[in-house]
């Protein structure tokens, strides 16, 4: 597997939301694992932060993940998540090994 791009995303979610928020990620998670070009995509709590989540995610290209925001099924997903994320941080990612 060749790993050419990389995400790393940490969400607030709303007070009370982690464990919705989660359900419905792990349905992303599910879609996107069956996109073409998605790698991994991993979901990790954050210690300390009882409202914080973290995505991981590791493509094969920059488009391939960008293709698969297009995906109808993770639009209405997305919409889903939405009222329930405060915040949201994102950094691109160059794996190298």
């Amino acid at each position: 597997m060749s790993y050419r791009y990389g995400l790393a995303t940490f969400i607030k979610v709303q007070e009370g939301a982690r464990d919705a928020f989660i359900d419905v990620l792990g349905e992303v998670a599910t879609v996107a694992c069956q996109t073409p070009g998605c790698l991994e995509y991993i979901i990790s709590l954050v210690p300390g932060e009882p409202h914080g989540v973290f995505v991981t995610e590791f493509w094969r290209s920059i488009d391939d993940q960008r293709g698969a925001l297009h995906r109808p099924e993770i639009v209405a997903l997305i919409e889903r998540c939405s009222p329930l994320i405060d915040r949201v941080e994102q950094r691109a990612l160059e794996p190298v090994a």
